[in-house]
């Protein structure tokens, strides 16, 4: 979510889609930072979809300038019931309007992606968090089956990170875009009506990486024109350091 803002301060018409998943997380924390009546007047792309009686603007839901498109806890049925494979594709297609589509896949195992709906995307980010087998296990089914650009994004980088190993396992040649362990901030951050990548400590942290992996994609030029260095004064940089 913080990184769909991010292109979003770069002039990026940005949507993002939450695939199926057992624990959707982007509806309650889009609760955590917008006006309860706007997710109120929401309905989700799946029960616009299959209930004519609602109004197919309701779909879309709007915050710091990204359009949302959360899976909600009520629409797992309609997956189930219907070709959820389809369900997919069709909010894919009707994002089509957008610069950057990500789609927030919290689970290898998703069942609702398949050759054709990856034959939409341009690149697939493989985010590595340190689990090794588990995450060599899934990422050797995906590369096996699917002929995608992939990049590796090393979530919660720390000396110790086996970065070097994963990509040549994998090999991927691309640079390699390390985020550092900001856990703490995370967690600090749950219960905030703010995105981290909105507050002084957040910006801190993320913006080198998220500049890092825009420009793999966009291109220096582009970002040399958007791209606005975030200032911080020195006292404000000191205080959540010592915090």
């Amino acid at each position: 979510m913080n990184f769909a803002i991010y292109l979003a301060e770069l002039r990026m018409n940005t949507c993002v889609i939450e695939s199926p998943c057992e624990h959707p997380d982007h509806k309650t924390n889009l609760s955590r930072f917008c006006d309860s009546s706007l997710l109120n007047k929401w309905n989700s792309f799946a029960q616009v979809r299959f209930n004519i009686s609602l109004d197919p603007a309701s779909v879309h839901f709007k915050y710091k300038n990204v359009q949302w498109m959360p899976f909600d806890s009520y629409d797992k049925p309609y997956y189930e019931m219907y070709n959820g494979i389809d369900i997919m594709r069709d909010q894919i297609n009707a994002a089509t309007y957008f610069d950057a589509i990500t789609i927030d896949m919290n689970s290898i195992d998703n069942y609702y992606i398949d050759n054709l709906t990856l034959s939409y995307l341009d690149e697939w980010w493989i985010v590595y968090d340190g689990d090794q087998h588990r995450f060599m296990e899934s990422i050797n089914t995906i590369t096996e089956t699917f002929d995608l650009n992939i990049k590796l994004i090393v979530n919660k980088y720390n000396r110790f990170s086996e970065v070097d190993e994963i990509a040549s396992l994998l090999g991927i040649k691309s640079e390699i875009i390390k985020v550092p362990n900001i856990f703490k901030s995370i967690q600090k951050n749950k219960t905030s009506n703010i995105p981290l990548i909105n507050k002084p400590e957040g910006r801190y942290y993320l913006d080198k990486p998220f500049h890092e992996i825009s420009t793999m994609f966009l291109g220096k030029d582009y970002i040399n024109k958007f791209y606005r260095n975030p200032f911080y004064s020195i006292k404000k940089i000191k205080d959540f350091l010592n915090c």
